[in-house]
């Protein structure tokens, strides 16, 4: 009986000191594993799943906190200079439509395709590619126009793609620039390659920027037209108009697009639909070809010249006019 007592006690001692060593060795890891943890996130892993793996292996190996790491990588035939990443770019382009996308007055769209090579220790995200040109770094604007590129090209590059060490990508960028720029290279900053990276200098394509064009074909004074009959003070005038495309793409006769600009006022037109040939958002306007209709605008009696205005946010076209 007394061995048996002797030996249970003997027990309890022995747990006592496995879980004080147990919680000390957590404490330990916790504290000392930190480059362990970064070098895990340095090299594609999430902080939460690295820090948990890592204190479990420091405290499985006796509170011994070793720096380990997972390489993740692209599938690749090709073997890259240890410590360097490569960018090249390809199928370069100047366009002034994306989408609905138009670039700023002065500027056009430079869109690419840019082969990463990934012969470095840590992910490289491409959203960090600039293009240098004129002296300038313009950054991507890729994330923002979703319809770019077509189908026919490779991905956009975007924040949830990176490249691993010894992985390959090609993806698009799209970057707006100052108009006439004729040449330029990519950079990739220290923050991700602790060098300075740069591609080859390559040419930028020029490219003519697209248009629209208005034309008054006919402008009078009408007694009434659609749902105007004009209000004292007021007299309705008729335009037959046509809108032509020079290039560019997405053109519409919507009367909600057209405006007379008049003695420092602005009139839309409220007339209604019921002139003939009126103008409607239907009647589109083919790319280098053109479209006509009739809209009606109530102004006022001392209306005698102004300027009929067609605009639909990517576009503006406008003619002056005078009444007889």
């Amino acid at each position: 009986m007394r061995n048996r007592v002797a030996a249970a006690f003997l027990a309890m001692v022995l747990l006592g000191s496995g879980g004080l060593a147990h919680a000390r060795a957590s404490r330990f890891c916790r504290r000392h594993c930190a480059a362990a943890i970064a070098a895990c996130v340095q090299v594609g892993g999430r902080r939460p799943a690295c820090r948990r793996a890592t204190i479990r292996q420091c405290k499985h190996d006796g509170a011994v906190c070793s720096v380990t790491t997972t390489t993740f990588s692209f599938p690749t035939t090709t073997t890259f200079p240890s410590g360097v990443v490569q960018l090249e770019a390809s199928n370069v382009q100047t366009l002034y439509e994306i989408g609905l996308g138009v670039p700023a007055p002065g500027s056009e769209f430079v869109a690419l395709e840019v082969m990463i090579r990934n012969g470095g220790a840590g992910n490289v995200s491409p959203v960090g590619i600039v293009l240098h040109a004129a002296g300038l770094d313009y950054a991507s604007y890729g994330a923002y126009y979703g319809p770019y590129p077509p189908s026919a090209r490779p991905g956009a590059c975007d924040i949830f793609t990176s490249v691993a060490p010894g992985g390959e990508l090609t993806c698009g960028l799209v970057f707006q620039v100052h108009e006439g720029v004729t040449s330029g290279r990519l950079t990739l900053g220290q923050y991700y390659t602790t060098s300075a990276v740069s591609s080859s200098e390559f040419a930028i394509p020029s490219a003519t920027r697209p248009t629209a064009s208005l034309t008054i074909d006919a402008v009078s004074e009408v007694a009434f037209a659609g749902y105007c009959s004009p209000r004292p003070g007021f007299k309705v005038v008729q335009f037959a108009m046509t809108l032509t495309s020079h290039g560019a793409s997405g053109l519409a006769l919507d009367v909600y697009r057209l405006a007379l600009l008049a003695d420092n006022a602005r009139y839309t037109n409220a007339c209604g639909y019921l002139a003939p040939d009126p103008c409607d958002g239907a009647i589109g306007v083919p790319v280098d070809g053109a479209s006509s209709c009739t809209a009606a605008f109530e102004v006022r009696e001392s209306v005698g010249a102004g300027t009929l205005l067609y605009d639909d946010g990517r576009y503006q076209a406008s003619a002056d006019f005078a009444l007889d």
